[in-house]
């Protein structure tokens, strides 16, 4: 009478985080749920919304041509985007009016030429905050240092979240501004931001 208990309770315990199998993405004016991102970004076109993300691992990317759109983790840091790539350029193309990213974990963004990003802000504005983007084990820093994480890439700098073309390069040893002000970019060149 235990055992098939105990075997139910190892697997709710040992389940992966992934989304509801309804969809992950949930368009918050509406309330629809989408099986994919892209399809959620197509929603909302060149109208304005949110787009809630469920905690969990997902592989997909979405290209935002028009609108106003906010890409916000129900669970800030558990909404992970891993080897997601789109254009061969990054997990969110952004080229619509303006799009805020909020408590989105990348991972694994590397393209062919070596220049995959999280996010690339084509045109429009854009807002990023609590985001961080994990590199892969083969670029990772090294673990020596004492607490160091082998799979968790050292803080970007400020100037890199927000640099327009003209951008002075200033030492890679400055902290990260703290996430209260969240980054911006705006109109400038196309920028891979995270």
């Amino acid at each position: 009478m235990r055992l098939p208990f105990a075997i139910a309770a190892l697997l709710l315990t040992t389940a992966p985080a992934l989304p509801q199998q309804q969809g992950g993405f949930t368009v918050t004016e509406t309330g629809r749920r989408f099986a994919s991102l892209q399809d959620a970004v197509s929603a909302i076109g060149e109208g304005r919304g949110t787009i809630r993300v469920a905690p969990g691992r997902y592989g997909d990317c979405a290209v935002q041509e028009a609108g106003d759109i906010a890409y916000t983790a129900e669970v800030p840091g558990k909404a992970i985007f891993d080897q997601a790539i789109c254009e061969g350029k990054a997990t969110l193309v952004l080229r619509g009016r303006s799009a805020k990213v909020d408590g989105i974990v990348f991972t694994r963004t590397l393209v062919e030429d070596g220049n995959g990003a999280g996010i690339r802000l084509e045109t429009g504005d854009l807002a990023a905050t609590r985001c961080s983007s994990m590199a892969s084990a083969a670029s990772s820093p090294p673990a020596s240092r004492k607490g160091a994480s082998p799979s968790i890439a050292p803080p970007l700098p400020a100037w890199a979240m927000t640099r327009p073309a003209t951008a002075p390069t200033p030492s890679m040893s400055a902290p990260m501004a703290a996430s209260a002000s969240p980054a911006r970019a705006s109109n400038a060149a196309p920028a891979a931001i995270i």
